[in-house]
């Protein structure tokens, strides 16, 4: 059943959760990026719990984005070049920037090599 995401992301989220989503949104559109909310958090609001853990996937540079709202927030930004993510922590909230890709392995448990991709292929390798 369909559900506005918008309505539950208020209803649910903090404040300082919801300014920091707003700041990303800001960010990614001065980037001139794609932005999405993906993860745990989407499924967290369906069921009707607040998360404090943030999931975006970017069509675009996520490390850019990342840094940039690490610099205007003051945090430390932790980076995997080359898994092309991000994270942040503010206070309790994590806020992890991942570039929409597609990985392969060259065997099992061997680490992933990444391949720019959009946000439904990227989807796909989520799920």
């Amino acid at each position: 059943m369909p559900r506005n995401l918008s309505k539950l992301i208020n209803q649910y989220l903090s404040p300082e959760v919801l300014d920091l989503i707003r700041m990303a949104i800001r960010k990614a559109q001065v980037q001139k990026q794609k932005i999405y909310l993906v993860g745990g958090i989407v499924r967290d609001l369906m069921l009707g719990k607040s998360s404090l853990d943030l999931d975006f996937s970017i069509e675009g540079e996520a490390l850019t984005l990342a840094r940039s709202l690490g610099e205007e927030t003051g945090c430390r930004v932790t980076s995997y070049p080359q898994f092309g993510t991000a994270t942040i922590k503010l206070d309790s909230i994590q806020v992890d920037f991942a570039a929409a890709r597609t990985e392969t392995y060259s065997c099992p448990g061997a680490l992933p090599l990444v391949k720019a991709a959009s946000l439904l292929e990227d989807l796909y390798r989520r799920d």
